[in-house]
C-alpha cells in the first residue's frame, strides 16, 4: 500500500518546496501531498489513516485530533525549543534548515540506506575527497573485475579532466557530453542514443570521457541521480562503475543511488583529515546515512604500474587488478 506524508502549513510556498524536495529525494517510501487549510486537510483525513503529517508550529494549534494520524512531526520555528508535546507519537524538527537535513530528520531511518534496482543490477559508486588515493585506477581494475565475472558492465568516468582521452577513446556516436545533452533534450530516445555513444574496451564497455569540463559542472545533483538510474534501469548493463570526481555537483547525493559506495583512502596526516573534515560535514547535514554506506578503501601500491599507453593492461593484471578481483570475489 502506498505510504502518505501530508505536509499542512499556511506558508503556501514553504509546504510545497517541502513537498517537491521529498517527492524528488531518492530513498523516501513517501508521495507527499500538502496542505494550507485545515478543512481541506480535515476532509481528506475523514475516511483514511495518515501515515505521517508534517505540519508548521502554527498550524498544530489547530490539530486537536491526531487519532487517525500514525505519526506527527511538528516544524519548529525557534531551533531551539523542544518538548513542547508529550504525544508519544508527535515529535519536533527545525524548520529552517537544508533540505536534505530537514528530510532526513522527517522521514529518519525510514530513507533507503541502499539503492536497490530490478534484476540485481549493481551501481557501484567510487569517490573519494582525497587525491592521488588511487581512484580512477581502481575504477577500471574493478569494470574489468567485474566483467570477468560474465557481468556487462559499463564504466562512467564523471571527472571534467579524465586523462582518459586517448585509452577511452570516442569510437561510436559522441562522448559523455553528447550522453548528458540527449538525456537533457530527448529522454524517449536515450536509451538507443546511449548504445551508439557507448564504446568498448576489452570486456568493459564505457561512455567515452567528456570533453568540455562545463558539462560536469552544470549538472545539478538531481539529474545525476535521474541520468545514473535511468542508465541502471534501462536493463542494458549488469554493473555500472562510477568514477566521481570532485567537481560533481554534491557527489555524495550522487552516492545515493549507489547499491555500493568505495571511497579510497590514504593514511597520511593530511589525507586523514580531509576524509575526517568530510564525515563531520555529513553529520553536521544530517547525511549520516550516506557515511553508513560507504566502504572505506586503501589501496594497494602498484609500483609496476605503467603511466602510458599500457595503462589499462596494467590495471587489468597488475596488484591492482589482483585486489579489485579479490574484492569482487569477497561480494559474491
Amino acid at each position: 500500500m502506498e505510504k502518505v506524508c501530508a505536509v499542512f502549513d499556511y506558508d503556501e510556498q514553504y509546504a510545497r518546496r517541502l513537498m517537491n524536495a521529498m517527492n524528488s529525494r531518492k530513498g523516501v517510501n513517501y508521495r507527499t501531498i500538502m496542505f494550507t487549510e485545515e478543512s481541506a486537510l480535515g476532509e481528506y483525513m475523514a475516511d483514511r489513516q495518515l501515515p505521517l503529517l508534517v505540519v508548521g508550529e502554527e498550524a498544530m494549534e489547530q490539530i486537536t485530533d491526531t487519532h487517525r494520524v500514525n505519526r506527527v512531526v511538528v516544524l519548529r520555528e525557534d531551533s531551539g525549543t523542544a518538548g513542547t508535546y508529550s504525544n508519544e507519537k508527535v515529535s519536533e524538527v527545525y524548520k529552517y534548515q537544508q533540505a536534505d537535513s530537514l528530510i532526513y530528520s522527517i522521514v529518519g531511518d525510514e530513507v533507503s540506506r541502499i539503492y536497490t534496482y530490478a534484476d540485481d543490477r549493481k551501481v557501484i559508486g567510487i569517490y573519494s575527497p582525497i587525491h592521488y588515493a588511487g581512484k580512477t585506477s581502481f575504477a577500471l581494475a574493478l569494470a574489468s573485475a567485474c566483467a570477468k565475472s560474465q557481468e556487462r558492465v559499463l564504466y562512467v568516468n564523471m571527472e571534467e579532466f579524465s586523462g582518459l582521452s586517448e585509452l577511452l577513446p570516442d569510437c561510436g556516436e559522441g562522448n559523455m557530453s553528447d550522453a548528458l545533452y540527449t538525456y537533457r533534450t530527448n529522454r524517449a530516445a536515450f536509451a538507443n542514443a546511449l548504445e551508439k555513444i557507448v564504446s568498448r574496451t576489452g570486456d568493459v564497455y564505457y561512455i567515452p570521457p567528456i570533453r568540455c569540463a562545463d558539462d560536469i559542472t552544470c549538472q545539478t545533483a538531481e539529474e545525476w541521480q535521474d541520468f545514473i538510474t535511468d542508465i541502471a534501469s534501462s536493463g542494458l548493463y549488469d554493473t555500472i562503475i562510477l568514477d566521481i570526481g570532485t567537481l560533481v555537483s554534491e557527489p555524495w547525493r550522487v552516492l545515493e543511488v549507489c547499491t555500493r559506495a568505495i571511497m579510497p583512502v590514504r593514511e597520511d596526516y593530511i589525507s586523514m583529515q580531509k576524509l575526517n573534515d568530510f564525515e563531520t560535514y555529513m553529520l553536521s547535514m544530517g547525511r549520516e546515512h550516506i557515511c553508513g554506506i560507504i566502504e572505506k578503501m586503501l589501496l594497494p601500491k602498484d609500483n609496476g604500474m605503467v603511466l602510458d599507453k599500457g595503462y589499462l593492461d596494467a590495471a587489468e593484471y597488475g596488484t591492482l587488478g589482483r585486489h579489485a578481483r579479490e574484492v569482487v570475489k569477497s561480494w559474491q
